[in-house]
Parts: C-alpha cells; sequence; structure tokens
C-alpha cells in the first residue's frame, strides 16, 4: 500500500491513502454533472449519492 505523503504548514507530513486519491476522480465527475445540472450547491449526501459512496466515507476523505 503506498501512501501519498502531504506536507504540512509546519513540515510534517499527513498520508493520503492510496483508495482515498483514487476517489477524488470520482468526486470530480460527480461535482461536474451536478454542475451540468445547474446544481450550484449540494450537500455531502447528495455529492456521496452521485458518486455512489457513502456520505461518511466522502467526508472523511475531503477532511
Amino acid at each position: 500500500m503506498t501512501i501519498l505523503r502531504t506536507p504540512l504548514a509546519d513540515g510534517s507530513a499527513r498520508g493520503i491513502p492510496d483508495a482515498t486519491v483514487a476517489r477524488l476522480p470520482v468526486y470530480l465527475r460527480a461535482l461536474n454533472a451536478l454542475a451540468e445540472q445547474g446544481v450550484a450547491t449540494c450537500s455531502s449526501n447528495d455529492l456521496a449519492e452521485n458518486a455512489g459512496v457513502n456520505p461518511a466515507k466522502l467526508r472523511k476523505d475531503l477532511s
């Protein structure tokens, strides 16, 4: 399992799991689809439903 290291302001690094990184394009596609439908804002539940993931997982991924 590879973990992407993201530098923080204090110089330390935080790992981002591969699975989370792999879901980011899914979230982007879902957001683009919602935007094409004229949706300007959405809840995590709406985005999760459109992306086909659990809302709690989506919130954790984006935190």
